[in-house]
């Protein structure tokens, strides 16, 4: 504990006592009050008055602090004064927050209760109002007997500097509270491993609730190493190794090779995915560009006449062939006949990278021979042809006057003519004798003699025969 200092003033307001508090050092101050002094015209009974002033740095329990406050407690009694005397004496505490603290950051309570800030110490005629001069840090209020004071005020905040984290992400604040403890958070950055943070050499896991000041912190890191891992198309691993962070991987083995086949040959052409700086275990796999095998004319073989293959042969190494069987199509191209023989031709095709191959093959057709129709003999008529015998083919449309077809003939060649009519005496047919008084007629009609056919008809009139008169008969009349 140590003394502070008072003064003791007789004035319309009340007796103010000012007590100088050292904040490095002062705990307590106590001060006697002057005998007779006067307090608005009432006299202090008791011959001494002593002030009794406890200061606290605990936070107090019975006001609501955040996390970035702080405060002062101040527990003020007033010894000496007779019990009945309740009047309020004026004190006047110097240095009792940190100076520089904007009025309206600093609050105040009175035995817990929120306490007004006014700007005279003239309105201090209550216990739970308050003066505040921010640059000295002083308060003044008015104190009865015994009262609790609590001042709260923001917290001194102190920058912190951060070096090493311009690429990660810093999860901690820019400044650090001054009587709080700050637990360092780790830092994240791709492809590193946090060591820790260094001030200086030291390692620093927190900054501690008595530090002050600026702070200024290193974070230490490590790179983090990969396996990268090459691969060949069939999954066979070619190369493998350990890379840092950041770096580009090279393939560090031989050329990768993909085994031809019999419709391709392969050229190494790059990786995938394409090569990146490494930021994780990573795996690339070869690719290949496919180029089609160049091949010669085939060789055709031929299995009779129904079926053929071709076989090629790879222009850039032998020992791949490819033998396709090929479709076959015939076409009658020289048709036989009767008495020619004619030719049938095979042709062989097959589609081979994307080109179209043919070969043929050609077959004799045997002469087919006369489909021979026999015509008998027909002999001719009056009226109509008559025919000699003969053969047609009903092939070839050709005729033969012999069944062997050794002897074509004409068409009609072997037609006879018809004889024709041979006209016999005429005949008298339809007679219609004449009367006296009318003609008679008849028909002269003329008949073939070989087949009886009517060959004309001639009508013919016979002339009326008339009346015949006898001798006459004679009558006299009577008178």
């Amino acid at each position: 504990m140590k003394a502070g200092s008072y003064n003791g003033l007789n004035n319309p307001d009340g007796l103010e006592i000012i007590v100088v508090l050292d904040p490095a050092s002062v705990l307590q101050a106590s001060a006697e009050v002057p005998q007779d002094s006067k307090i608005e015209d009432e006299v202090i009974v008791d011959n001494v008055a002593t002030l009794t002033i406890l200061v606290e740095d605990t936070d107090p329990a019975d006001v609501p602090l955040a996390p970035e406050e702080t405060a002062k407690v101040y527990d003020v009694s007033i010894n000496g004064l007779s019990p009945e005397n309740d009047t309020l004496i004026l004190v006047t505490l110097e240095r009792a927050v940190p100076a520089g603290i904007e009025p309206e950051q600093l609050k105040a309570y009175h035995d817990g209760a929120p306490m007004t800030q006014t700007e005279s110490a003239s309105a201090l005629t209550a216990a739970d109002s308050f003066t505040y001069d921010p640059a000295s840090g002083s308060v003044q209020f008015a104190v009865e007997h015994f009262s609790n004071y609590t001042f709260v005020y923001p917290r001194d905040t102190y920058p912190i500097t951060y070096l090493g984290v311009e690429e990660a992400t810093n999860p901690n604040p820019a400044s650090y509270m001054a009587g709080c403890v700050l637990q360092l958070q780790d830092p994240v950055w791709e492809g590193h491993t946090f060591l820790g943070w260094y001030e200086g050499e030291t390692k620093v896991e927190s900054i501690s609730a008595d530090r002050t000041g600026p702070v200024t912190l290193t974070a230490s890191w490590e790179k983090n190493s990969y396996t990268v891992t090459f691969l060949n198309e069939d999954g066979t691993v070619l190369w493998s190794d350990e890379y840092d962070y950041g770096d580009l991987p090279e393939y560090g083995g031989d050329t990768p090779v993909k085994a031809p086949t019999e419709d391709y040959t392969y050229v190494f052409a790059g990786w995938n995915p394409a090569i990146t700086e490494v930021t994780g275990p990573a795996t690339y796999t070869a690719i290949f560009t496919e180029k089609e095998r160049e091949y010669g004319e085939p060789e055709w073989t031929w299995d009779g006449f129904s079926s053929a293959t071709a076989s090629f042969t790879a222009a850039d190494d032998e020992s791949y062939t490819r033998t396709i069987e090929a479709s076959v199509s015939s076409e009658d191209t020289t048709p036989a006949t009767c008495e020619e023989a004619g030719l049938r031709t095979y042709t062989a095709t097959v589609v081979f990278q994307g080109k179209t191959y043919t070969d043929t093959k050609t077959e004799t057709i045997p002469a087919l021979g006369h489909n021979l129709i026999h015509h008998e003999a027909k002999a001719p008529t009056c009226t109509a042809a008559g025919s000699s015998e003969y053969w047609s083919c009903e092939r070839c449309g050709k005729y033969y006057s012999d069944a062997e077809g050794k002897n074509e003939i004409a068409a009609d060649s072997w037609v006879i003519p018809a004889t024709g009519h041979s006209p016999a005496a005429a005949v008298e047919e339809n007679r219609v004798e004449p009367t006296c008084t009318e003609a008679g007629s008849y028909d002269e009609v003329v008949y073939c003699s070989v087949c009886g056919t009517e060959l004309s008809r001639t009508p013919n009139t016979i002339p009326a025969t008339g009346h015949a008169w006898g001798e006459p008969t004679y009558e006299w009349a009577a008178d």
